[in-house]
């Protein structure tokens, strides 16, 4: 008699526009902030010295990349001096947009899951391919880009680790 596994879940990706009505719903209720979508970004690597990543083991591997202009950060270090916040809201950002982005498209709780490896990073770090989902988008007039690749190699998770260090 054979035995068959279960087909192993598959874990949606969301396409550009679904990324966009995620993180303007996100942007819209974390901080009362709306995003504007940049329709048809080039595939040029625009220079955002403000990134942040996390690469990620389950439930599957990937990378996860915000980055944005020096003027966001200060823009939201203005906002949270009316609110009296002492942190970097734009790491703040970063993490809550991983929380919501998990439960919302992989029904987990990220908390749950293995730590993932945070860092701030630059495009040497990323996997030598585009990203299987992207988006830019301008906040407070200043652009914010968030790509996500999946499915790595071990050399891609490896370069992740290792480069620049």
């Amino acid at each position: 008699m054979e035995t068959t596994e279960p087909p192993k879940p598959s874990f949606k990706l969301p396409n550009s526009l679904e990324l966009y009505d995620f993180f303007n719903t996100f942007i819209q209720k974390w901080l009362k902030l709306a995003a504007s979508r940049v329709e048809h970004a080039d595939d040029d690597i625009q220079t955002l010295p403000n990134e942040h990543g996390l690469l990620f083991q389950e439930p599957l591997t990937g990378i996860l990349v915000i980055r944005t202009s020096e003027d966001f950060g200060k823009g939201l270090a203005r906002l949270a001096q009316t609110k009296e916040i002492d942190h970097d809201l734009f790491v703040e950002m970063i993490v809550l947009f991983w929380h919501r982005f998990v439960s919302t498209y992989w029904g987990k709780d990220s908390r749950l899951l293995p730590p993932a490896l945070f860092k701030k990073s630059v495009p040497k770090h990323w996997p030598d391919r585009k990203p299987d989902s992207h988006l830019l988008v301008f906040v407070i007039q200043q652009p914010v880009e968030v790509r996500i690749w999946t499915h790595l190699t071990e050399a891609e998770i490896e370069r992740w680790k290792t480069k620049g260090k």
